[in-house]
């Protein structure tokens, strides 16, 4: 498995690689660790410039290498040996464009130009919406027995393949994972109550519209988390199913704070209709206001 690990020399970029080093399969992983130093911009009229972008370069390749330096010291003290990379450009757009040649990207929520309280930066949210591979979002946990994954499951075959594919970036085995699947609310509600047909026994429920939609929702869901049980293709015994109704991503970003998990999985299903170009991918909106890591699955191309 090829992992680029990205920093900017920030305690989130550090956090990331981190809580990676604690989530990820490490057994066969090949690693690189990038820093993207900005392009240098040219100075007022006069000035002699060929010098000016001298002495920028000489300070960014000291301050980039010091950055290095320290990512990959950690990294190896996980166990993760990693050859330092120097790009020069838009941080997004660079790691967007490298990504193509690895399986899973990391990256903290945020970086050294965003405030304390942004809960994702403009950098990590170009990179979970446009890499072409899986994507994490590393935040510090403190678990030490095996992570304890929340993995929220629908019936997209993005879902199914997250499902095929997590075993590849973590060690299932070891952990504790809680497969959940979201009846989402429906936009519009009849509001016809029994009342309103001429009855209240139960004996009449079949007849309730409401009642006969629910009970499809509930058997599809059942179905769709015995798929991610079986796409997991893993023996573990130690998996919780969890079934709610309401609104996704507040469902499960409530379920990962309860439930004190690790990280959060969801597959990318790269939908770009206007109902998300309007209210925002479930798996950007996890990134951006889960309080634990979260890893974006993406399939091989």
């Amino acid at each position: 498995m090829k992992v680029l690990f990205t920093t900017d020399g920030s305690p989130e970029a550090s956090d990331a690689a981190a809580a990676a080093c604690g989530l990820l399969n490490l057994g066969d992983i090949e690693a690189d660790a990038v820093c993207v130093v900005p392009e240098y911009l040219p100075a007022a009229c006069g000035w002699n410039e060929s010098r000016v972008r001298e002495r920028y370069m000489e300070r960014m390749e000291a301050e980039t290498n010091r950055i290095l330096s320290c990512l990959v010291s950690s990294l190896a003290v996980s166990g993760v040996p990693a050859n330092p990379l120097v790009e020069q450009g838009s941080p997004a757009g660079s790691i967007v464009e490298l990504a193509a040649g690895y399986d899973l990207v990391v990256l903290g929520a945020s970086g050294k130009r965003h405030a304390s309280h942004v809960r994702i930066g403009a950098v990590a949210n170009q990179v979970a919406s446009h890499a072409p591979c899986s994507v994490l979002i590393g935040r510090p946990t403190l678990r030490t027995n095996g992570p304890h994954i929340l993995a929220a499951v629908d019936a997209s075959m993005a879902s199914r393949r997250a499902m095929m594919e997590l075993p590849r970036f973590v060690a299932v085995d070891s952990a504790e994972i809680t497969l959940m699947h979201v009846i989402e609310t429906p936009w519009l509600h009849l509001g016809l109550e029994q009342e309103w047909f001429g009855y209240e026994d139960p004996e009449h429920e079949q007849l309730d519209p409401d009642s006969r939609w629910r009970r499809r929702l509930c058997t599809q869901a059942e179905r769709i988390i015995e798929r991610a049980r079986d796409a997991l293709a893993s023996p573990h015994a130690g998996v919780e199913r969890k079934i709610v109704e309401g609104l996704p991503v507040r469902e499960i970003l409530g379920e990962a704070e309860v439930g004190d998990h690790d990280l959060v999985v969801v597959g990318a299903t790269g939908a770009t209709d206007l109902k998300h170009q309007v209210l925002g991918s479930v798996s950007l909106d996890l990134a951006a206001n889960a309080q634990c890591s979260v890893l974006i699955v993406r399939s091989p191309r």
